[in-house]
C-alpha cells in the first residue's frame, strides 16, 4: 500500500503542533515528538527531522503493533511509548512529548510544581504527577507513563521531560504550555521566598467548575 499521500490532514497538523512546539522554546532541533490516533493507526513526527522546519510529508505512519508504514521516513524513538499510551487509553486521540526547560528541571528535583498559584493551571493541569524513570524508548519507559497517565492527563517523566494527553491536539499541547507556566511560577515565588496560594475553598470552586 502506497502510504506517501495517505493522512495528508492529520499528518499536517502534527506536523504544524511540532513547529509550534519548537517556536514556543519547549523542545531542541531534533527533540520531542507529536502524534496523533487515526482509526487503526498513528501518524507520529519522524526522528533525525528539523522540528522547527517538519512538514507534514515529514511525519510517519504506523499501526497499532509497531509497524513502520512509511519505510522513507523512521519514526519517533518513542513511538512505542505513544502506542502503549492508545492501547491503554481509548478516548485519547493526542500526545505531546518534549524537554521544555522549566518543567523537565523539575523532573530531577525532588521539589513539586506549585498548581495552586493561579486558577489556570489547577484548571488544566490539576495536580502534576510524576512516571518513574525509563530508559528513553524501552518497553519500560511505554509502560511507566501509561500507567501513570491513569492519574492526570499531563505528567513529568522522572529525569527525562513531560508529556500530555489529550482528546484532541490543542487540549494535550496546552497542557504542556501550562505545565511549564506553573514550573516557571513555581521557580519564582521559591526564589523570591514569597507565594499565596489558593485557599482550599477557592480549589473546590475552580474543581467544581
Amino acid at each position: 500500500m502506497d502510504t506517501k499521500d495517505l493522512y495528508l490532514e492529520e499528518r499536517k497538523e502534527v506536523a504544524r503542533f511540532m513547529r509550534r512546539l519548537y517556536s514556543k522554546g519547549l523542545t531542541t532541533t531534533l527533540g520531542g515528538n507529536v502524534s496523533k490516533r487515526v482509526g487503526d493507526h498513528i501518524v507520529i513526527t519522524s526522528t533525525g527531522v528539523d522540528k522547527g522546519m517538519m512538514k507534514k510529508k515529514q511525519v510517519a505512519i504506523v499501526d497499532f503493533y509497531g509497524q513502520n508504514l512509511t519505510p522513507h521516513l523512521k519514526p519517533s524513538l518513542e513511538t512505542s511509548m505513544h502506542i502503549q499510551i492508545y492501547k491503554d487509553h481509548p478516548t485519547i486521540n493526542a500526545i505531546v512529548h518534549c524537554h521544555s526547560i522549566f518543567a523537565s528541571a523539575f523532573s530531577a528535583m525532588d521539589v513539586p510544581i506549585n498548581a495552586h498559584l493561579i486558577a489556570e493551571s489547577r484548571m488544566i493541569i490539576k495536580e502534576p504527577v510524576v512516571a518513574p524513570y525509563g530508559l528513553m524508548g524501552t518497553a519500560e519507559l511505554a509502560k511507566n507513563v501509561s500507567e501513570t497517565f491513569a492519574e492526570n492527563k499531563v505528567l513529568i517523566m522522572e529525569n527525562h521531560g513531560v508529556t500530555a494527553i489529550g482528546s484532541e491536539m490543542i487540549k494535550a499541547f496546552d497542557r504542556i504550555e501550562v505545565l511549564e507556566n506553573a514550573a516557571k511560577m513555581t521557580f519564582i515565588t521559591n526564589l523570591l521566598n514569597d507565594e499565596r496560594n489558593l485557599s482550599d475553598d477557592q480549589l473546590e470552586q475552580i474543581d467544581d467548575l
